[in-house]
C-alpha cells in the first residue's frame, strides 16, 4: 500500500469508496458494534506502539484510545481530506496521536517499530495483489511477536449472502471484493508470513457478514 505505489487514480477510487461506506453507515450497517468488536480483539496496551492504517476521519484510533489512554499511538491514511478531520478530532480532545499522509510503506514507519496494526474496512477497496502488499507490509512493521487486527467483510456463507452483498460490490469493484466475497482474507494474512490467524466475531448486516481477523508476526 505504498505512498509510491498508490497515487492518482488510485487515491481517488478509495476516497469514493470511503463516501459509499458513511453512506452505508446510515443504512443499517452497524459501525459502532463492529469497531468496538475489533479493539477488543486488538487489545491495545498502555505503551504499545499502535498503527491505525487507513484511519479515515480517526473513529478507530479513538476507539483504540479510549480502550488504552497509554497506546503509542501512529494514525496513517492516503486522503489528506479525512486526516484532517482526524487530526482535528485529536486537538480537540488534546490526543498525542502522530499522524502520517501516506501508504503501509510510508518512508517514515520503520520495520519492527509496531506491537499492534489495526485497520478497519480498508482491505476491500484494494485488488488481491494490493492486499497482499499491504499485508507484507504489515508483517515487516511489527515487531517479532507483534500482532494484528483487521476487520473487514467476510466471505459468504450463503446464497443469500452473496446477494446481500452484491451492492457493495458494484460500488467498490467486484475486482477489489472478489477475495473478501471468497473468504479468501484468512489465507492472504498467512501468505504474507503472518501466523496464528484467526477469523472470529462474525456479524450479520444487511449486506452480509462482516469479520474481525487476528494474527501476528512470528519471533
Amino acid at each position: 500500500m505504498s505512498s509510491r505505489r498508490r497515487t492518482g487514480s488510485q487515491h481517488d477510487k478509495v476516497t469514493r469508496a470511503r463516501r459509499a461506506d458513511t453512506h452505508r453507515s446510515l443504512c443499517g450497517y452497524p459501525e459502532t458494534e463492529f469497531r468496538a468488536r475489533l479493539v477488543a480483539r486488538a487489545l491495545p496496551q498502555a505503551n504499545e506502539r499502535v498503527l491505525d492504517l487507513g484511519c479515515g476521519t480517526g473513529a478507530l484510533t479513538l476507539a483504540l484510545l479510549a480502550q488504552s489512554p497509554e497506546a503509542r499511538v501512529t494514525a496513517l491514511d492516503p486522503d489528506s481530506g479525512a486526516l484532517a478531520i482526524a487530526q482535528r478530532k485529536f486537538r480537540e480532545r488534546d490526543l498525542p496521536v502522530r499522524t502520517l499522509q501516506g501508504t503501509s510503506d510510508h518512508a517514515d514507519l520503520a520495520p519492527g517499530s509496531f506491537d499492534l496494526v489495526a485497520s478497519s474496512l480498508v482491505l476491500h477497496h484494494l485488488g488481491t495483489a494490493a492486499k497482499s502488499q499491504v499485508l507484507s507490509d504489515i508483517r515487516s512493521l511489527l515487531r517479532p511477536g507483534g500482532r494484528v487486527a483487521i476487520g473487514d467483510w467476510a466471505g459468504a456463507r450463503s446464497w443469500g449472502d452473496r446477494l446481500r452483498f452484491l451492492p457493495i460490490r458494484v460500488l467498490d469493484g467486484f475486482e477489489n471484493t472478489s477475495a473478501n466475497a471468497r473468504g479468501d482474507l484468512p489465507g492472504l494474512l498467512a501468505s504474507a508470513g503472518l501466523i496464528d490467524v484467526v477469523e472470529d466475531d462474525l456479524i450479520r448486516t444487511v449486506f452480509g457478514p462482516m469479520s474481525v481477523l487476528t494474527a501476528r508476526r512470528d519471533g
